[in-house]
């Protein structure tokens, strides 16, 4: 119902000017921890900003005919960074498409998850960016300069990895 009542904001666009748009929901999220996965990397990205062992869990890949990812695709990092899943960091990013974040990493949504004592997530924030304060500042990781970092944000960060459609995490690049 409420893609419905999404898609038809967009009526008065011509049908070739209208693109998909997947919006996530919590219960989207709910079964993360049982997609596939890949382990990205050990080593900290920067100073307080994802520590520890982090795995990418997404819940689909582009087709070999695909230039970018799908519109619903989820990718999840979790840095395990302590035995106790509730203190985990959590970022996760969407393909909404639709137009969405047209500025920064076209088409994509960050968000970041926590998990309860019972390992269920639940989305902390969600935008085109992460609110101030939020320690996702960016923190010179792959592809980011100087001058991100003073600007940085998840779109900063990524902004280095546009060839593969801004997914950064090395054994998810399928473009270039």
């Amino acid at each position: 119902m409420l893609f419905s009542l999404l898609w038809g904001c967009l009526d008065h666009l011509p049908a070739d000017q209208r693109e998909e748009e997947f919006v996530a929901f919590q219960s989207d999220f709910a079964s993360f921890l049982s997609w596939e996965s890949v382990f990205v990397a050990d080593e900290p990205l920067g100073e307080g900003h994802l520590e520890g062992p982090r795995t990418v869990y997404y819940n689909q890949l582009p087709s070999v005919e695909d230039e970018e990812f799908p519109i619903g695709t989820i990718l999840v990092k979790v840095a395990r960074n302590g035995d106790n899943p509730t203190e985990w960091e959590i970022p996760a990013a969407v393909k909404r498409g639709g137009g969405y974040n047209p500025q920064g990493a076209a088409g994509w949504e960050w968000l970041e998850l926590v998990l309860d004592e019972d390992q269920v997530p639940a989305i902390l924030w969600r935008g085109e960016g992460p609110p101030s304060g939020s320690g996702y500042e960016c923190q010179l990781g792959d592809g980011a300069s100087a001058e991100d970092a003073i600007t940085g944000d998840c779109n900063a960060c990524h902004n280095g990895s546009w060839r593969n459609d801004y997914v950064q995490s090395g054994p998810l690049q399928f473009f270039q």
